[in-house]
């Protein structure tokens, strides 16, 4: 049940089951009533205030969307309210004695009808709080055994005639419990009998509560809500701001079929969330339809929206960008609970090398009290992540000290997470002794997958300056580091070094030394048919061979290579080696290498688009920066012919087509872009001043003075310097 109807149920459940005239006994709260449930025998006479009192506190907690621990507590608290009152009953039988005049008279008697309403009553409301934790169990198979007790609850208490509240709201509780097992049409049955039942009493608040959940059956059955059934224009009520926020998700269903929907969704939840219905639980859904919401104006929510859209589709820089300009907007000043989008934030800056910032929001959420288990183990777990990236980056014992300390919590707040060995290696990484350097590694050693990183442990000095130093251009540095780390291999036992991830390290640290590469590429070829190679070794490989090639005094070893590649080909690990490579001869200003490699490698890669794409934009950079603006030229075009649907495809034919002379070419790509641009919006003022340029140098007055014009709209929109060109540009336009 959507929680917006939560209240109006909660209270008409408590309507329906009348208070107790005994009222000697009120248990004001939950604590009252756990005090009361230690007792094992429960006088009768409190029995009746017990019972509603404990329904008012288990309806609460349902209304509150309690945590599965507060609620599984209660159905215990139930459970032990209900012995207690039947040891009750029992002790008013036992007064009675023999005497079967007293025991007629007990049977018939207005206590004895409470006390049985009360037993029954407990039972009622273990069977609701059944329900609830079928819903939120963490247990997949548990859930199924609390929604089949609550069935039996239900039905226990739906033939309970004397008491016709429990009688009805078992009947609403059954419809829900069909609905969970789903079956909607049992569940429609159940509230139309119901209703029926009811219909003789128009005042009875279950009523309206079938009526409505009758009608949100017909929404998500697709039968839309006509405006006045849901008050367009109007100040929602809980019960209508429920059918509102039922129909936008079924619009928005809707849309996900037919792609229409979402404009009415956005401006039914737009209207709620202005009238205050925004919550967590709301923003849940919206979350769940972020495909079809992002776009639409939902105000400062919007940007929530669109920086977990780029979350999920780990566009990093944008959920940055985004998650800002919530901040900015006043989404701090909102009623939500942020914390798992703040962690959403920290990940993204993290992941885009913003790795003090990623720590400064850690070390806020961290601080932040009440946090969820779940929540506060990811924190500590991406805490350490950042503290190992800033050790790497800097080492030094600040550096370490920090990361031992996140270490250190990560492995207590998670010690069974199936990343924690991580931790003991890190922690082994930094050990300043052997004793502790190899207490750590044994504890690293229960994750099998680290098994080659733990014998390695003590080359990780070596070897890391060996990578810094690639990364870095540094060849003389890559050099001594290959040497250094080589020499700390080769002098483990021969067993370990026959191991196949130091056979690969022995490979990549030879490639770096020319007077090791005799023999190298027969070595790479025999490891890359090892059956036991994995992913990341057998990039190694490839790094390896690529490099390898590339020295052969001929040069023709790479070309010859590429050239043998499989027509449409698809290798993981030699793409990503093979692109890196190319992007390093890029960094390198090695262009006639570049432009030689991409063009053999092109024709392999058309049933890959994006790689495609990205070859053709490093091909046509190369022969840009050799000179050859006209080879450039044909090669953007054929990228054009090949992907006329990328936007920067079209970019790069506009400029070369400036570049080289192409003028009527560049103008007429430039307005390709813009029209597929919002008018006004920065990327079309950007292209549009760049074609009125162009129509500036080709003396196009008639469509000079046209854009001139439209510019001209968003003046106050350019950046100074377009406001200059603009006054400068065509001033003779009528």
């Amino acid at each position: 049940m959507n929680a917006l109807g939560s209240s109006l149920l909660a209270g008409a459940l408590l309507v329906v089951l009348a208070a107790s005239p005994f009222s000697d006994l009120r248990a004001s709260n939950y604590g009252d009533l756990k005090r009361t449930a230690a007792a094992d025998v429960i006088q009768a006479e409190s029995c009746s205030t017990l019972a509603d009192s404990f329904g008012e506190v288990a309806n609460t907690a349902r209304e509150t969307d309690a945590s599965y621990s507060r609620l599984l507590d209660m159905r215990d608290l139930g459970e032990r309210l209900h012995d207690g009152c039947r040891e009750g009953i029992r002790a008013l039988e036992a007064l009675a004695g023999e005497d079967e005049a007293a025991l007629e008279n007990l049977y018939r008697s207005e206590d004895w009808y409470e006390v049985n309403r009360a037993l029954a009553t407990f039972r009622y409301w273990q069977a609701w709080l059944d329900l609830s934790l079928s819903r939120v169990n963490p247990d997949e198979r548990a859930r199924v055994t609390d929604l089949s007790r609550a069935r039996r609850g239900f039905e226990a208490a739906s033939l309970r005639i004397l008491y016709p509240g429990l009688v009805y709201g078992s009947w609403l509780g059954l419809a829900y419990v069909d609905q969970a097992d789903g079956r909607e049409d049992a569940a429609r049955r159940r509230l139309d009998l119901l209703s029926e039942a009811l219909a003789s009493d128009p005042d009875n608040p279950l009523l309206a509560i079938v009526q409505e959940e009758r009608r949100m059956m017909d929404l998500r059955a697709g039968k839309l809500l006509s405006p006045g059934e849901i008050s367009v224009g109007e100040l929602f009520t809980p019960a209508t701001a429920r059918l509102a926020e039922e129909q936008a998700f079924v619009l928005l269903d809707q849309h996900r079929k037919t792609e229409v929907g979402a404009i009415e969704a956005a401006r039914l939840l737009r209207r709620l969330i202005a009238q205050g219905f925004l919550d967590d639980r709301l923003l849940a859904r919206m979350l769940a339809y972020q495909e079809e919401i992002v776009g639409q104006d939902l105000g400062v929510i919007s940007r929530l929206l669109e920086a977990e859209y780029a979350y999920a589709y780990e566009q990093y820089n944008s959920t940055v960008l985004k998650y800002r300009a919530f901040l900015a907007g006043g989404g701090n000043g909102l009623d939500l609970t942020l914390y798992p989008f703040r962690y959403h934030f920290a990940v993204s800056l993290y992941q885009i090398n913003l790795v003090r910032e990623a720590q400064a929001v850690v070390d806020e959420l961290l601080k932040t009290p009440g946090l969820s288990s779940q929540l506060q183990s990811a924190l500590y777990k991406l805490d350490f992540i950042v503290a190992e990236s800033l050790h790497q980056g800097r080492p030094g014992e600040p550096q370490a000290t920090r990361m031992r300390e996140a270490a250190r919590r990560y492995i207590a707040s998670a010690p069974d997470d199936p990343d924690v060995a991580s931790a003991w290696l890190a922690l082994a990484s930094v050990a300043s002794d052997d004793k502790s350097r190899a207490e750590y590694l044994a504890k690293a050693g229960s994750d099998r997958r680290l098994r080659e990183n733990i014998r390695r442990v003590e080359l990780d000095a070596a070897v890391s300056a060996f990578q810094q130093a690639h990364r870095d251009r540094d060849q003389q540095g890559a050099r001594r580091a290959a040497e250094n780390a080589l020499e700390q291999l080769q002098s483990l036992p021969r067993k370990q070094q026959q191991q196949l991830p130091l056979q690969v390290l022995s490979v990549q640290l030879r490639t770096a030394l020319v007077e090791e590469q005799e023999g190298l590429l027969e070595d790479i070829a025999q490891l890359q048919t090892h059956p036991d190679l994995n992913a990341s070794q057998a990039r190694v490989l490839i790094w390896s061979q690529l490099r390898v090639l590339d020295g052969e005094e001929s040069g023709d070893a790479l070309l010859q290579f590429v050239a043998g590649l499989p027509q449409g080909g698809e290798n993981a690990p030699l793409d990503h080696e093979l692109f890196a490579f190319l992007r390093e001869l890029q960094g390198e200003g090695r262009y006639d290498r570049l432009a030689a490699l991409s063009q053999q490698w092109l024709p392999k890669l058309e049933t890959q688009p994006q790689l495609h794409r990205q070859v053709w934009f490093l091909h046509i950079e190369a022969l840009r920066e050799q000179g050859r603006e006209a080879e450039a030229l044909v090669a953007s075009r054929d990228l054009l012919a090949a992907h006329p649907d990328s936007g920067n495809a079209w970019r790069v034919l506009a400029e070369q087509s400036e570049a080289s002379g192409d003028l009527f070419g560049a103008e007429r790509a430039w307005a390709h872009i813009a029209a597929a641009e919002p008018e006004g919006s920065p990327l079309w003022l950007e292209v549009s001043m760049h074609r009125l340029r162009l129509l500036a140098r080709l003396d196009a007055a008639d469509r000079g003075c046209k854009l001139r014009e439209d510019i001209g709209v968003y003046n106050h929109l350019l950046e100074a310097q377009y406001q200059q060109d603009l006054q400068s540009l065509f001033r003779d336009c009528p």
